[in-house]
């Protein structure tokens, strides 16, 4: 992010904060409850959104090396990324192109040459190329070259690895030019901050009865933190104070934080956003990502069908060895953010289990929650 814009979004924090208001420059709204509960509609956003747009799957700290692998199947399509011998991360649809048998089973590796099928015994490089068939003769017609893994469209961006899971031809710069267009000047801000080397930690994964855009809702407004988290996020850290950025299709959302009074007029050029504000990222259609405190917490939230959804989450950190000062204070972070997750997920199955009551036919989005208006308007336009 630019220097200047650091300093306007302080001062803008510093004005909000020092009048005890939030940022309500835009219009509110209104969501239809069946946007929740049609499935129709929710296979239209499943295929739509969780086939044809890239999706964040992992990150390159998982796959430095040549032959460090990871797999990815949130999406509802088996996912396999490697980082080939030529050094290219690649991704493939994890599926043997005799029978159809998952390659390799869930998880990630390293230095892997060869992935071999476990139920024949057909083999791959780690290009996706077929480089062995047993009993060669029994398939006398097999043209090899036509019988590689499936590719998918991906791009390595800032340290964040995102696909296209749907199948492709071979990844071309066309397709990751698309995939570039689509994640659009955002994504570079983000990486802007110097996290691209940062390392996973603290994976975990949760299936929850709701519907994959309520915890999108959620953490795109912070009008609930002084009620629902007025003993974890909203405890010394944040208030209702935002400034809330729409950059269609994704968002951002910056909260000033304890820090924002030790900020000196004189001391203007040095402004460091991060070191008096957290800013949360929503990256379209299902990833949020909070930058606060030296750290990153991500969220991507998968649809299984209308009222139920994976959410899976990790913890990224600089690399290397810490102190056991820094690993408390880490802990300390994790603690409070899962706290804060867990009465967010909590009220979002609250939420749907009471949308097919009758009693709203609508949600109702003010300005201070104008992100979520934004966001289902993004969604209606894509899935039509």
């Amino acid at each position: 992010m630019q220097q200047q814009e650091q300093i306007r979004l302080l001062e803008q924090s510093l004005a909000l904060v020092g009048s005890g208001q939030t940022d309500l420059s835009h219009p509110a709204g209104a969501i239809p409850v069946d946007r929740y509960t049609d499935p129709l509609r929710f296979a239209r956003e499943q295929q739509v959104l969780f086939r044809s747009l890239p999706i964040l799957v992992g990150f390159s700290s998982q796959v430095r090396a040549v032959g460090d692998w990871f797999t990815h199947d949130a999406t509802g399509v088996p996912i396999l990324c490697v980082r080939s011998d030529d050094g290219v991360l690649r991704a493939f649809l994890n599926v043997c192109r005799h029978r159809g048998a998952r390659l390799v089973a869930d998880g990630e590796g390293s230095k892997q040459t060869m992935f071999s099928c476990g139920f024949h015994g057909w083999t791959y490089g780690n290009d996706g190329s077929l480089c062995k068939v047993p009993m060669p003769e029994s398939f006398p017609d097999l043209d090899r070259s036509n019988c590689g893994l499936v590719a998918l469209s991906l791009a390595e961006r800032h340290g964040f690895v995102f696909v296209v899971p749907q199948p492709k031809s071979p990844t071309t710069e066309h397709a990751v030019a698309a995939i570039d267009q689509f994640l659009g000047p955002l994504l570079a801000e983000i990486g802007s901050f110097g996290i691209g080397n940062y390392v996973m930690t603290n994976p975990a994964t949760q299936t929850r009865k709701l519907n994959w855009k309520l915890h999108m809702d959620a953490t795109q407004e912070v009008y609930h933190l002084p009620v629902l988290h007025k003993a974890t996020a909203g405890a010394g850290y944040f208030q209702n104070c935002s400034i809330l950025t729409h950059r269609a299709p994704h968002a951002r959302v910056v909260m000033p934080g304890p820090k924002i009074h030790e900020l000196r007029p004189e001391d203007r050029a040095n402004w460091r956003l991060l070191d008096h504000a957290a800013v949360v990222y929503a990256l379209f259609p299902n990833t949020t990502m909070l930058l606060y405190m030296g750290y990153v917490q991500m969220l991507s939230v998968f649809p299984v069908d209308t009222d139920t959804s994976i959410v899976r989450t990790v913890m990224l950190v600089p690399p290397g060895q810490v102190d056991a000062a820094e690993a408390h204070h880490r802990q300390c972070h994790l603690v409070t953010y899962w706290s804060t997750m867990a009465e967010d997920l909590a009220v979002c199955e609250q939420m749907q289990a009471n949308m097919r009551t009758g009693a709203n036919a609508a949600l109702r989005v003010g300005r201070a929650e104008s992100l979520l208006a934004a966001f289902h308007r993004t969604v209606d336009e894509m899935v039509g």
